[in-house]
């Protein structure tokens, strides 16, 4: 399938069809709305992380979900950022996609020993970075010529 059938295979999946590839193309509103989700899939994900600390017992539903939910939210989150990558027009949106999602988890993680001194500086650094593909201007797409 070429370049010109996998967008229309895109466009014809919706939405949400194209939030869950990496062919897809995103404005800044739906990615706003995609980072929506994504952190609604997070603390769901912690709300289950929660109910295995539950001493009455949560079940083996409660380890499943505290897996799942932060894969897909992560999956989720690589699917946005290069979409909205892709929008802007990078060149290699997929490799450079992922090198922008794990940024602000990567500054978080480097920090993590200074987060008690420094901690508005690094929280507005990882929102800088988690929020910064919005901020990507939106190349203009030509319409196919018939």
């Amino acid at each position: 399938m070429g370049e010109s059938g996998a967008n229309q295979a895109t466009a014809q999946s919706g939405w949400i069809g194209k939030l869950l590839t990496f062919r897809g193309r995103i404005g800044r509103k739906e990615f706003v709305l995609g980072l929506a989700a994504e952190i609604g899939a997070l603390l769901a994900g912690m709300y289950a992380l929660a109910a295995l600390n539950n001493p009455t017992g949560s079940g083996g539903g409660a380890i499943v979900i505290a897996i799942i939910f932060p894969l897909t939210a992560i999956y989720f989150h690589l699917c946005l950022v290069v979409a909205r990558l892709r929008d802007a027009g990078a060149a290699k949106p997929v490799p450079l996609g992922i090198i922008v999602a794990v940024l602000p988890f990567l500054w978080a993680a480097l920090t993590f020993e200074l987060i008690e001194y420094l901690w508005p500086l690094i929280f507005a650094v990882f929102l800088l970075l988690y929020f910064g593909p919005a901020i990507c201007k939106t190349q203009a797409v030509e319409a196919p010529q018939s």
